[in-house]
């Protein structure tokens, strides 16, 4: 059917264009309202072939296919409707299987129209130059398509962010050229105009790829033998299973490493093994040297987020381990079960974190007489623990005297900790990336306590964006794709905040529990994480029971800085920590100091 077959009123094609404006300008704003608009116009697009099948059924001698053929699309529209979660979960692998297909075809036609061209071209006319031409134009387009859709199943929560950017602004331009040809007859486009537009997608499909390979270059690798549980794993926590020298970055020449495998049990008491490292510092004393204990902060939730896998395995956190070492501690740092080690992650999930730090220090013991190691491991321990591993290291103190009272704590100090757990939950859509920590805490919460659902407590649109997050590290380059997203969609909770289960179960993980040693808790007063005000006044709600608290706030310090080695908070760390193991007395008042 040719175009002058069909017809629309100008008047009709007017509104459609201001239809499509408003809606793409709006789409534009709030990329995030685009994924629920992309189901809507998938489903619309599937019911309109469905119904144009069927009226054009009159017009074909197989009546019966087309409107089989019409039912089946109206069938699918409804399934998009009735379930759009499920529907975003498949629109990026969906994308990059139209965008493959539809590029082999058009280069396999650009391929074929270039062969007929070959043999018409003795007559040297201009339409075999111009079919030459648009053969080239079709091929390079072809190819764009082909690896744009291959750089889509790489990066599915990217395609759905660049499909809900671009939807907006696609229905904008194509509101503008409706109401172009509202206004006046369309002309046609010189071909030079779609070849220069196929080189251009070309070129900047090339340029997605070799970005493409860049992240995936610098994606973490999985971890190694070494990780594996043994056959028999004792059913006793805490027992050494295998250590090996270790070197990385960040780890002071004048010390010795090693890392270790040990058995631990999750928050449910079920037997488990985990994974750290034992720095060791060079000394000629005989004297045993005292224990520190290391939690460390966010790295991920996958097991491959383990900082004993990484080269630079502790950050900005290497100013006060190598002062923990310069001052002839030992330093006993956990990965926490679930990493290095076979998951799930318990991430700000307190017993399952706790466990793991006392039984990395039982193992520890362990370790120097089995190497025949000197000097010897003191009986004394203090816990250091920033952000996650605050949380951590407050849960260690809480479970010390039952779980595993044959670790002698001397003290707890915890730096920028996650308390207020409910609250800082519904606060991450607030913060810039606030959606990768949201994502770890729904997949570690949804994969360990059964009542949890992640499909209830992440929204439709945001569920493939949130199970890759999950599966990146804080440290690896494809981390910058998570960001990039989270900073679209920046809430990925169903109804903008945690539901009443998610709620109960953050609440038990709250660290609020007595400690019978010292705290410190560290905080800096510019943190945009973890909020000074919210920490003073968790410390307020736990100082209304007689507790050992020195709480201390650092002006000027954000959330990483406060530890960095330039801080306030590290000589004062030392100084209060030499005290804890020297057995020094404290006040018995808690709260902040004057």
């Amino acid at each position: 059917m040719s175009e002058s077959d069909i017809r629309l009123p100008r008047w009709l094609l007017g509104v459609a264009a201001l239809v499509c404006i408003a809606a793409g300008l709006a789409l534009t704003l709030r990329p995030a309202a685009s994924l629920d608009a992309l189901v809507v116009l998938l489903g619309t697009a599937l019911a309109g072939v469905g119904v144009a099948e069927i009226a054009g059924a009159t017009r074909i001698r197989q009546r019966w296919l087309s409107v089989a053929t019409g039912v089946i699309f109206l069938v699918g529209a409804a399934a998009v409707v009735a379930w759009p979660g499920a529907t975003l979960s498949g629109l990026a692998p969906l994308t990059a299987l139209t965008l493959i297909v539809g590029g082999i075809v058009k280069v396999l036609s650009g391929i074929r129209n270039g062969h007929r061209t070959s043999i018409a071209a003795g007559a040297a006319s201009v339409t075999s130059i111009a079919a030459g031409a648009a053969s080239v134009t079709s091929i390079a387009a072809g190819a764009a398509s082909v690896i744009f859709g291959a750089v889509a199943l790489s990066w599915p929560d990217a395609t759905l962010l660049a499909l809900a950017v671009l939807t907006g602004p696609v229905a904008v331009l194509f509101g503008f050229a409706t109401g172009i040809r509202a206004l006046r007859p369309t002309a046609h486009r010189p071909r030079r105009v779609a070849a220069v537009a196929s080189v251009l997608a070309l070129v900047a499909a090339l340029g997605s790829l070799a970005l493409s390979v860049r992240l995936n270059s610098e994606r973490f690798t999985g971890p190694d033998a070494f990780y594996a549980a043994p056959a028999d794993v004792p059913d006793t926590s805490g027992v050494l299973l295998r250590s090996e020298p270790w070197t990385a970055d960040g780890i002071p020449d004048d010390t010795r490493a090693w890392r270790i495998l040990y058995t631990t049990t999750r928050d449910e008491g079920v037997p488990a093994v985990a994974s750290g490292v034992v720095v060791l510092p060079e000394t000629s004393s005989p004297e045993p040297l005292p224990v520190l204990a290391w939690a460390h902060g966010t790295t991920g939730v996958a097991p491959k987020c383990a900082p004993s896998l990484s080269q630079e395995p502790y950050g900005t956190a290497d100013a006060i381990l190598g002062a923990a070492t310069a001052n002839g501690w030992a330093v006993v740092a956990t990965d926490y079960v679930g990493l290095g080690t076979e998951g799930p992650h318990p991430y700000l999930i307190g017993q399952g974190q706790g466990r793991s730090v006392l039984d990395s220090v039982r193992a520890a013991h362990q370790l120097v007489p089995a190497l025949e190691l000197v000097p010897a491991l003191d009986e004394r321990t203090v816990v250091w623990g920033h952000s996650q591993g605050g949380n951590a290291a407050l849960w260690t103190g809480i479970l010390g005297p039952t779980y595993a009272p044959d670790v002698r704590l001397s003290g707890v100090a915890a730096l920028s900790p996650a308390t207020d757990l409910p609250g800082l939950v519904g606060y991450l859509a607030e913060i810039a990336g606030g959606a990768v920590f949201a994502s770890y805490v729904a997949d570690a919460y949804s994969r360990t306590y059964p009542d949890v659902d992640f499909a209830e407590v992440v929204a439709p649109e945001a569920r493939t964006l949130a199970r890759e997050d999950a599966g990146r590290c804080l440290g690896e380059g494809a981390i910058a794709v998570s960001v990039g997203t989270a900073l679209a969609v920046p809430d990925i909770l169903a109804d903008g905040q945690p539901d009443e289960r998610f709620l109960h179960r953050l609440a038990e993980n709250t660290p609020d529990g007595p400690i019978d040693v010292p705290v410190l808790i560290g905080q800096g007063a510019a943190d945009p994480l973890i909020l000074e005000s919210v920490q003073t006044g968790f410390v307020a709600k736990l100082c209304e029971q007689p507790r050992q608290i020195d709480y201390r706030t650092y002006p000027g310090a954000d959330h990483n800085s406060v530890i960095a080695a330039e801080s306030p908070l590290v000589p004062e760390l030392i100084e209060w920590t030499v005290g804890r193991f020297a057995g020094e007395a404290v006040d018995d008042e808690c709260g902040p100091i004057p």
